[in-house]
């Protein structure tokens, strides 16, 4: 059975190429942006709101800028994202991305005892929410 699975893989994998990620996502974002900067990007039907991928693009920036300010000096890279569906995600994940760190996304609904123990474990040194 292992080796019809193999084979089966390897004839998938044969009729659908899969090109090699050559660049981070980021990168193919800005492409896009370039390419469709007044596109809509985001919308948020909760909201009735939403961004082109220039407007997106100009506000991930500016909080990659803070972020980067902030955290340049740490060791410790990882972001934890803790925020409810909508426009902001995306802004931060992007800005996450571009100023050169890793972002942990937790559930909105996740019990506090578990982000706890996600934020000891993965040695978290800043945390991106929204005022509730």
């Amino acid at each position: 059975m292992i080796g019809s699975w193999e084979t089966q893989l390897q004839a998938w994998h044969a009729l659908h190429h899969i090109p090699e990620i050559d660049a981070r996502l980021e990168q193919y974002f800005q492409n896009t942006v370039i390419k469709f900067p007044d596109r809509m990007a985001v919308f948020d039907l909760n909201q009735n709101v939403g961004m082109t991928y220039q407007e997106l693009n100009a506000k991930s920036d500016l909080l990659a800028q803070r972020l980067f300010r902030t955290l340049k000096d740490h060791d410790h890279k990882i972001i934890l994202v803790f925020l409810d569906p909508g426009i902001l995600f995306p802004q931060v994940v992007l800005a996450i991305l571009k100023s050169g760190f890793i972002f942990l996304p937790v559930d909105s609904n996740t019990p506090i005892d578990r982000i706890r123990f996600i934020i000891k474990d993965a040695n978290i040194k800043m945390v991106v929410t929204q005022g509730r």
